[in-house]
Order: structure tokens, then C-alpha cells, then sequence
């Protein structure tokens, strides 16, 4: 565990002791409003309806290219950025300053070091490891994408990330709201982490829909249907909810009907509207009544911040996407609205990397973002003692 690291779990610990006499009031004035209250599983960090401020959105760049197929996911990595493009089994690498094109790997196929549909894939210690459908392995690749073999991993995951210095995290494609963690240099099978999540409301209130993020320890779940966020793991010593007073709602049936028709209009591949694929619409279908709102999570450790991506229906929805950026310690910080259809986000301190889509030519294209608030406030939210706070141990 690294310096930094070891002081930010050392002081979850020790933010307990002065949440009873710390209020937020002490720390931030009237701009948060909210409070932080103990619970049987953890802490509660209830927000209120808005965030401290509205932030900006600065477009550092934007990239495409006539030769992706259909990207689906973006990952910032140093200096690096991953695009997975499952359509061509195809992995770019972009230079993270200016999204220019640095290299590209990997052919559809099953020989060595072909690969199948792409789920995930991250940048380890100077390789690249990439999950897909052709394997329950990693395959593994040279910074200049070479292929150098494979490691043993046991299910396909998405978002790969860091777990540690010599360890990799992903979500099971096949398990819903777990994290899969292994040690690389580990002989030992892939170790699932279950995740203890207990909604804190009825099912049938909040649909079981949850969305999943891992890195370095820290592992957080949102709910899809309400922003409801857990944020627990081996870094964090006190897990703890981050609460907002937002409500699932039903959705209407001529909205479930526009749902259902792009869904299928960008997942068909050409196939044709057989009875059993419509029952499976019809079950996809259902499982949209309790709206998805919530649709993507992601955690950056060097900004001290958890975002989530508002955005109905998600990628097949109509409306763009809004961030609500959370600090460590759980208070409702700041929300952006970059005006972009967004398939995929990674945070990486002050730069959001986006894969969005045009909303009129269906164009995808990468932009990096700045959102940008007041560096006074911001310090001041992270002063707030919480159960997650960075800084909590010190004030009081």
C-alpha cells in the first residue's frame, strides 16, 4: 500500500471520533447542508437535492476515427487511453494529452493472440491485459501490442483496474454486483469479493439494477433507479452509504416503447425479430419499468472523487448525460452537464475522459473535459469530516 494511500484508511478511522462534534456548518457555512449519521451497516452521508455548486465544462479535445467500428468503453491509464472496440475485436491506444493515435492491436480469431468480443482491459505494469469472450484468461500484450501470453483469471470481466502494485480488479460480466480482485503474481484462482450490498429499500421500490466500480480497494455501487451509492472494501476501514434525496420512478409505457426500439436498433447486428428474441426484449423491457436513471459509476482516487453518470436508459437512452460528482467523504460536491450522449467515462484528476456519441449522427467520438468548480469550495467540501474523508482526522 502506498504512502498516500495508508494515511487515507489510517484517517477513516480516525474521522469517527469527531463526527459527533464536527457539523458541516463548522467546516463549509450553509453551502453543503447536509449530515452524516451513524447506521447499523456503516455511516450515512445524507446530502441534500443540490450540490455545493454547478460546475463548469471545459473540451480540452476531441478525437475520432473512420476506422472504429462501434467503441464501447474508454480507459485512462497514465499516459495512455484504452478504446475497446468489440465490433472489429480491435484495442487503440490514444496519447491521453492530445488523443492522438499511438498504436492499435488485436484481430477477431481464435489462434494466439486473436481475440474475441472485448470486455475489459487495463495497462499493469508495462502490459496491456485485455478480458474477451475467446478465453476465461487475461491475455496479455507489450506496450507496443505484442502478444506475450496469457494469465489465469476464471470469468470475463469489464473495467479493468489497478488493485494494488501487483494486482488487477474487475466486474463479472456474470455477477451482478460483485468485484473479482487477483494478485498477478499469485498462483491462487481469481478471489471473489462479495459485496454485502443490502438496498435500503424494497426491491420492488428500487429494482435490482446496480452499477459497479473498483480500483486500488475501494469498490463502490450505485443503484440505477436513485442515487444511492455504497462505498466500502479492503482501503476503506468504515463503509459507508452516500445518500441524495432522489426517488425511482415508473417508467411510462410510450417511453418504454422508445426504449425498447433503440435498444434493439443498435443491438440487433442484423439479426432478425425472431419470437424468442422478442421475449427477451419483452423481459428487457420489464426490467426498464422501475426507470434506470443512474447509469454508469466510476472512482479517481487522485481527485478524491466518486461520478455519477446521470443518464436515463444509459447508452440506448434519448437524453444526455449530467455528472454528479461525490467526494470521498461523501458530500454532494458539484454537477456538470457536458451535453453529450456519453457511452463511457474514465476520471483521472482533473481531466473526465468521454465516449460520446453524437446525438444526430450517432458519430462516436473521445473528448476529454475539465470540470471545473472553485478551488476554495471544493477544499473546503473535502474538509467536511466523513467516514471517506482524506482529511477528516485533521479537523475537528
Amino acid at each position: 500500500m502506498t504512502g498516500v494511500k495508508a494515511v487515507r484508511t489510517l484517517l477513516l478511522g480516525l474521522s469517527l471520533s469527531v463526527l459527533a462534534t464536527c457539523t458541516s456548518e463548522d467546516k463549509l457555512g450553509d453551502e453543503w447542508g447536509g449530515e452524516i449519521l451513524q447506521a447499523p451497516d456503516g455511516w450515512v452521508v445524507r446530502n441534500p437535492g443540490d450540490p455545493i455548486e454547478l460546475l463548469s465544462v471545459q473540451h480540452l479535445w476531441s478525437r475520432s476515427s473512420p476506422d472504429w467500428g462501434e467503441p464501447s468503453s474508454v480507459g485512462a491509464f497514465g499516459e495512455n487511453l484504452l478504446i475497446l472496440d468489440p465490433m472489429v475485436a480491435k484495442v487503440y491506444v490514444l496519447k491521453a494529452e492530445d488523443g492522438s493515435h499511438s498504436f492499435s492491436f488485436g484481430r477477431e480469431g481464435e489462434g494466439p493472440g486473436e481475440l474475441g468480443r472485448l470486455y475489459g482491459a487495463a495497462i499493469h505494469r508495462n502490459a496491456v491485459y485485455v478480458s474477451h469472450s475467446r478465453t476465461l484468461d487475461l491475455s496479455v500484450y507489450s506496450l507496443e501490442g505484442e502478444f506475450q501470453g496469457s494469465i489465469p483469471w476464471g470469468t470475463p470481466v469489464s473495467q479493468l483496474a489497478s488493485w494494488g502494485e501487483e494486482g488487477l480488479a474487475g466486474i463479472p460480466l456474470t455477477q451482478s454486483g460483485w468485484v473479482v480482485a487477483k494478485d498477478l503474481l499469485s498462483e491462487e484462482d481469481a478471489a471473489f469479493v462479495d459485496p454485502h450490498f443490502q438496498s435500503p429499500s424494497p426491491e420492488e421500490e428500487y429494482g435490482s439494477c446496480i452499477r459497479v466500480t473498483a480500483k486500488d480497494g475501494w469498490m463502490v455501487r450505485a443503484m440505477c433507479s436513485a442515487l444511492r451509492v455504497r462505498v466500502e472494501g479492503p482501503a476503506v476501514e468504515v463503509p459507508f452509504w452516500i445518500e441524495h434525496p432522489s426517488a425511482p420512478t415508473e417508467a411510462a409505457e410510450d417511453e418504454l416503447d422508445e426504449y425498447i426500439a433503440r435498444f434493439w436498433e443498435m443491438e440487433s447486428g442484423g439479426r432478425s425479430l425472431t419470437p424468442i428474441v422478442q421475449r427477451q426484449l419483452a423481459g428487457v423491457r420489464e426490467s426498464a419499468r422501475i426507470r434506470p436513471t443512474f447509469s454508469k459509476v466510476r472512482i479517481d482516487l487522485e481527485s478524491d472523487r466518486i461520478i455519477v453518470l446521470e443518464q436515463p436508459y444509459g447508452d440506448h437512452g434519448w437524453l444526455p448525460g449530467i455528472f454528479h460528482v461525490f467526494l470521498l467523504n461523501g458530500i454532494y460536491y458539484g454537477r456538470a452537464e457536458p451535453n453529450l450522449h456519453v457511452v463511457d467515462f474514465d476520471p483521472v484528476g482533473d481531466t473526465t475522459y468521454v465516449l460520446a456519441r453524437d446525438p444526430d449522427t450517432h458519430e462516436l467520438r473521445v473528448e476529454a473535459l475539465e470540470l471545473r468548480g472553485s478551488e476554495d469550495l471544493e477544499a473546503k467540501a473535502k474538509n467536511v469530516p466523513g467516514p471517506g474523508s482524506t482529511y477528516a482526522g485533521q479537523q475537528g
